[in-house]
């Protein structure tokens, strides 16, 4: 009984944040899109070398969010997979979360890689930028969605235990 208690303990630990996030969350804008728009009020005034380190560190902070949300989910498959609770429909989201997790990867290093170009014009590179920037944002959120699937498959499973163990 304590066994499962912690199990569930665990999920829930892992997921409110994520549920209460995505509950308050209004469902036309990405909590990633106010600190990634290079026309945010925040920076204007601002260089364009500026701004997009700006961008980039949220970029690296959004991601290195959603790499240790996957992984504290992981963890806890693996011990409810030791309980002997089946957690395919978790994995198979989580799958795909990491696959989306690997492709962002990929996109904020070639926005990292991109280079303000003096010959040409400042919107030019602005739209360069903002390109990129909107690519490794969507890439994200698409592993955002995947984790919130994660967890409420794993939600889903958290009832089983309960009414199992009586």
């Amino acid at each position: 009984m304590k066994k499962i208690f912690s199990y569930i303990l665990i999920i829930a630990l892992f997921s409110m944040p994520v549920f209460a996030h995505a509950a308050s969350a209004p469902a036309t804008t990405s909590p990633a899109q106010e600190t990634t728009d290079l026309n945010s009020p925040s920076l204007a005034g601002k260089s364009l070398a500026s701004k997009k380190a700006e961008v980039q560190t949220a970029l690296d902070d959004i991601f290195s969010r959603l790499t240790g949300l996957s992984s504290q989910t992981q963890l806890a498959i693996n011990q409810l997979n030791v309980s002997g609770v089946d957690t395919s429909a978790a994995q198979t989201d989580l799958i795909t979360a990491n696959a989306s997790l690997n492709k962002a990867k990929l996109d904020i290093a070639a926005f990292s890689a991109l280079t303000i170009s003096p010959k040409l014009s400042n919107s030019a590179n602005l739209d360069i930028l903002k390109t990129s920037a909107n690519t490794a944002e969507a890439s994200l959120d698409d592993t955002k969605s995947h984790l919130i699937d994660t967890l409420n498959d794993l939600k889903a499973v958290v009832p089983d235990i309960t009414t199992d163990s009586q």
